[in-house]
């Protein structure tokens, strides 16, 4: 009786050896582009948030130059006062930045002082021009502010009533 030898049909140790450096290699790369991909993902989010927060006090800041009926300046202490009838809204400038309290809202930014204009009327000082510049350098301009001022703050507001 003859016996059949039956030839077993398997990959060998080489070929095994190749497709697991191919596939260690591939992980490999998929992980590295993985590693790549949050690290820009977390950057932008990270310049998202400083974008509006920058974003957020330019608002607060442009409806207050718009709703005060005069800002007056504290010099010593770099204070701005925002009054209407009343005072709504207070931003104390450092070296480093700002620092603006409206109600019980804070909200505080790294920026340069680019320039602040203030006239001397009635015995008060009152701000004419604000600029500014994020330290941050991702808005990449520059914010300004001006306040116009109308005739009952530049005048007496008696002599103004008693003009007509």
């Amino acid at each position: 009786m003859r016996v059949k030898s039956k030839k077993i049909q398997a990959f060998t140790l080489v070929e095994i050896t190749i497709v697991l450096l191919l596939s260690l290699l591939l992980i490999g790369i998929v992980m590295l582009g993985y590693r790549h991909f949050e690290q820009y993902r977390t950057n932008q989010k990270n310049r998202s948030d400083e974008l509006s927060e920058v974003l957020l006090l330019h608002t607060r800041l442009k409806s207050s130059f718009e709703r005060a009926d005069r800002i007056e300046v504290n010099r010593n202490e770099m204070e701005l006062v925002f009054i209407d009838t009343m005072i709504f809204a207070s931003c104390m400038i450092h070296d480093n930045g700002m620092v603006f309290h409206q109600n019980s809202l804070v909200d505080s930014i790294h920026m340069d002082l680019k320039d602040i204009q203030i006239n001397q009327i009635m015995g008060k000082n009152l701000l004419r021009n604000l600029s500014f510049e994020p330290k941050n350098n991702l808005a990449k301009r520059r914010f300004q502010y001006q306040k116009e001022y109308g005739r009952k703050v530049l005048f007496n507001s008696k002599d103004v009533e008693n003009e007509y």
